[in-house]
């Protein structure tokens, strides 16, 4: 797996900067020309697609979304939380690449329901 970092972190933040974004009515275009980034950035961004990116250029686009105080800070944190390792790394040699989402996605869950209809519980 090439990829790194927390998968739950980086689609939070990818939704909340396209919400913000879509709620100004602005185009990808738009907000990456005034944050000064390039707009396959801020696309793989929304995305939750890994990419690199400075605290300094999110607070710029931020700045350009609107969004200050706790919200920009939440965005840095989340940013910041997305590029850890999590446990899952260390076994990049059998973990096949396209299965990391749900890996990332299942360490962060807090609760798992499953629906088993050939299953009848003996009481």
């Amino acid at each position: 797996m090439s990829e790194t970092g927390s998968t739950l972190p980086r689609r939070q933040l990818g939704r909340y900067l396209r919400e913000a974004r879509s709620a100004l009515g602005m185009s990808q275009d738009r907000v990456a020309k005034a944050a000064d980034v390039s707009t396959s950035v801020l696309q793989r961004l929304e995305s939750g697609i890994p990419t690199r990116l400075k605290v300094r250029d999110l607070q710029a686009i931020c700045e350009v979304l609107e969004m200050q105080g706790d919200a920009a800070d939440a965005m840095v944190g989340l940013l910041q939380q997305a590029g850890e390792k999590s446990w899952w790394h260390e076994y990049d040699s059998v973990i096949p690449a396209n299965f990391d989402v749900y890996v990332g996605l299942e360490t962060a869950a807090r609760r798992l329901t499953t629906y088993q209809p050939a299953l009848v519980p003996v009481t």
